[in-house]
């Protein structure tokens, strides 16, 4: 008779919890990251981490202006805290705050083209 195998085991809560948080901080790294290059200014770093979708309707020297014009009013901002209203596979809206009222985003969209979270507000 030969010997039977091991049963077929599934991920156990603690596994898909572990993962799902792991999502959840690489979309948080991304909107920090997206963040910190806007109020550099890094345009051109930004501007890589915006959506295909998002660079294609984009002119990267208005992109620039817009950066350049955002830290000229309101300087060089860090983000105090990011929230992740939902994420479904490679989709998620996030907010995000900072120390100026003006300058906070509820519902941002992402998405995550080729395992890389991108901003796709545009």
């Amino acid at each position: 008779m030969p010997p039977s195998l091991p049963a077929p085991t599934s991920p156990t809560a603690a596994a898909l919890a572990a993962n799902d948080d792991a999502g959840k901080g690489a979309l948080e790294d991304a909107v920090r990251a997206y963040s910190d290059a806007y109020f550099k200014p890094d345009a051109a770093a930004a501007y890589r981490m915006l959506s295909t979708r998002c660079s294609a309707k984009i002119d990267q020297q208005v992109y620039k202006a817009q950066l350049d014009a955002a830290v000229k009013t309101y300087g060089h901002q860090d983000i105090k805290s990011v929230t992740v209203n939902q994420r479904s596979d490679d989709l998620a809206r996030v907010s995000y705050n900072y120390s100026v009222p003006a300058l906070d985003q509820a519902g941002q969209p992402w998405v995550r083209e080729n395992g890389i979270w991108r901003y796709d507000a545009c």
